[in-house]
């Protein structure tokens, strides 16, 4: 049961922030979530709101503030999943077909989630940090 198993990750790590996609069964994830995890936030994945992750997920790529583990392959899979396409009314969006290898990029949009409360403007040079994970 996926609220169990965060559960359970709430008490191996100090946790900030859970987010949890409300389409399909995670409206039902959630409210259990919420039980243990009050601040637990059920998203609704717009256009706007895709937009703004993939855009800063970019923009930490490139100026390579960021790095992981090379073993990792599900996270750079996720994000070679993530497609620009065009919607009907002809505004851009972003999808990700499912794969059994990387799923539907889970774990590149999950990255991109803890990357959403990175600064955009960066600091100075001296003052610069990195995430590593």
């Amino acid at each position: 049961e996926p609220a169990a198993a965060i559960q359970d990750l709430c008490h191996k790590y100090t946790v900030e922030y859970i987010g949890i996609d409300l389409t399909g069964p995670g409206s039902g994830v959630c409210e259990m979530v919420q039980r243990f995890f009050p601040a637990a936030e059920g998203i609704f994945y717009t256009r706007e709101k895709k937009s703004r992750l993939v855009m800063k997920a970019q923009s930490i790529i490139a100026d390579k503030r960021i790095v992981w583990d090379a073993s990792w392959s599900d996270i750079a899979m996720g994000f070679m999943q993530i497609k620009r396409v065009s919607a009907a009314d002809g505004n851009i969006t972003y999808r990700a077909d499912r794969s059994e290898a990387s799923g539907h990029a889970d774990a590149a949009w999950a990255l991109m989630h803890a990357l959403a409360h990175e600064d955009l403007i960066l600091p100075e040079v001296e003052d610069r940090c990195s995430y590593a994970i």
